[in-house]
């Protein structure tokens, strides 16, 4: 009953969080290793506005700042480097006078 129990707990937590499985071995067992990733909501920085995906891509890729807009960030800036040293999986970025939302793949550099 035990393994059937956290065979469904574990099929929750991956299909709820987003994170990267590693698997590890150690004295001949394995165990596996979730490291956790989290998702920014952020808009450009210092009173620019994008207006296309391919602006906000461009500006990723320079390593520029993006405002985080999260309710605890205290007008906290983030860019390329910041967000792949502390584990964050994706960014919501605000463009077109924060109507629209992109959301770039930290992992790939990528967008959709």
């Amino acid at each position: 009953m035990n393994e059937k129990l956290n065979e469904i707990l574990l099929n929750v937590f991956l299909n709820t969080f987003k994170y990267k499985q590693i698997m590890i071995s150690y004295k001949s067992k394995s165990y596996i290793k979730f490291i956790m990733y989290h998702t920014l909501t952020v808009s450009a920085a210092y009173g620019r506005d994008f207006k296309s995906k391919k602006e906000i891509l461009n500006y990723w890729n320079e390593n520029k700042d993006f405002q985080n807009l999260g309710i605890n960030s205290n007008n906290a800036y983030v860019n390329k480097k910041d967000a792949k040293r502390f584990k964050v999986g994706f960014l919501n970025v605000r463009y077109k006078n924060l109507m629209n939302i992109a959301v770039i793949n930290v992992l790939n550099d990528s967008i959709k």
